[in-house]
């Protein structure tokens, strides 16, 4: 019975769906968009104002919101006069971030980022707000330590985030993590396994 919950547990970790993983380059210059003059980039750290916010423009709430602000999260988006375009959250200094989708927890340093959890509005798909909104944030941190995550099958994820001036650095699952962590060291974010308890989701 020990045996076939180690192989379970083995099969269940290399079947795990994989995400890609991106890094910021350098010097990257601002997108090639015709952003209308009444978007705007707003940025919140805490929770009274992120409630205001979201039944003001009708953004999702999160159920891990409050954890997210508790440990230092940013949630910013973009908005026009009457309703969200794309939003997003941002963390640094965490000692225990978990990427869901992948079931693994990460220690992130202060001076590293983690970009995750985007969504954008279905009306305004296809318009260039994720990858504005990626360089917003770009600008936002003063960073280039900044890792950010998508699913192999998000094609516009990958083509906004690589037009916001990110690099892939490769697929990976649960069972290669250690790959991705040891290339994030070399280029200096400084993000590492964590073997804590998950403060954000």
């Amino acid at each position: 019975m020990k045996l076939f919950k180690i192989l379970k547990r083995a099969a269940g970790l290399y079947f795990r769906k994989p995400l890609v993983f991106y890094i910021a380059l350098p010097n990257t210059q601002v997108p090639n968009l015709n952003v209308p003059k009444e978007i705007s980039f707003v940025s919140i750290d805490n929770i009274n104002e992120y409630l205001k916010i979201i039944a003001k423009f009708k953004i999702p709430f999160s159920p891990f919101s409050e954890q997210r602000f508790e440990n230092g999260a940013i949630f910013s988006f973009l908005h026009n006069n009457n309703e969200y375009l794309v939003y997003g959250w941002a963390i640094s200094d965490c000692s225990a971030f978990t990427i869901g989708y992948t079931k693994t927890t990460l220690s992130i340093d202060e001076s590293s980022y983690i970009l995750f959890d985007f969504y954008t509005n279905d009306n305004h798909r296809l318009k260039g707000y994720y990858n504005f909104i990626l360089y917003k944030y770009r600008k936002l941190l003063r960073s280039n330590n900044i890792l950010i995550y998508t699913a192999p099958t998000n094609i516009g994820s990958h083509k906004g985030i690589i037009k916001s001036g990110f690099l892939a650095v490769g697929q990976y699952k649960k069972i290669n993590m250690h790959k991705l962590l040891r290339l994030l060291k070399m280029k200096q974010v400084h993000i590492s396994k964590s073997h804590k308890k998950s403060l954000v989701m």
